[in-house]
């Protein structure tokens, strides 16, 4: 663009120069500042070639730099996708780990219903036995309630019968010594009358 317009520029400068030779102007002063006109014009293609000089430059420079780019983009993509599969697999043992906890505390959990199934089990029977004990206690003490009660009656019945007999014994004793009075009254009459 810029060598287009310093072209155009130039045919612009000859044909005003053709024109003022059409005219026959002379002038010094003209011829000076058309010098003017060509150094600077000098200037402006020789900074427009510099410009075109680093813009190749700057090509090569983006031209060698993008396989470089490429292969950086490559290695970023590459940690990006190791990253990734870090994350992933931290994410998988943290999972496991998770079941693995959540495992361990459902099993502690069976275990201890378990345990609480077995003591409650424990206890009911303990109960079953506690309560046949005093069933079996409440019997023994009524059985030797009813045998105190039985030694006693025997006790008494005993006693009764051995008073009773004692009774008898006294009865008889004293119907023998009755009968021993009476006979020896008749006696002691039999001899008073036979010493009248």
């Amino acid at each position: 663009m810029l060598a287009a317009a310093a072209n155009k520029q130039q045919q612009q400068q000859q044909q005003q120069q053709q024109h003022n030779r059409h005219r026959h102007r002379h002038h010094h002063h003209q011829q000076q500042q058309q010098q003017q006109q060509q150094q600077q014009q000098q200037e402006q293609q020789q900074q427009q070639q510099q410009q075109q000089e680093q813009q190749q430059q700057q090509q090569q420079q983006q031209q060698q730099q993008q396989p470089r780019q490429f292969l950086r983009s490559c290695k970023l993509s590459t940690k990006y996708i190791l990253g990734l599969r870090e994350l992933q697999q931290h994410q998988q043992q943290q999972q496991q780990q998770q079941q693995q906890q959540i495992q361990q505390q459902q099993q502690q959990i069976k275990h201890q219903q378990q345990q609480q199934h077995q003591q409650q089990q424990q206890q009911q029977q303990q109960q079953m036995r506690g309560l046949l004990l005093l069933q079996a206690a409440r019997k023994e003490v009524k059985r030797k309630e009813r045998q105190t009660k039985k030694k006693k009656k025997n006790k008494e019945q005993q006693q009764q019968q051995q008073q009773q007999q004692q009774q008898q014994q006294q009865q008889q004793q004293q119907q023998q010594q009755q009968q021993q009075q009476q006979q020896q009254q008749e006696k002691a009459a039999v001899y008073i009358q036979q010493k009248r």
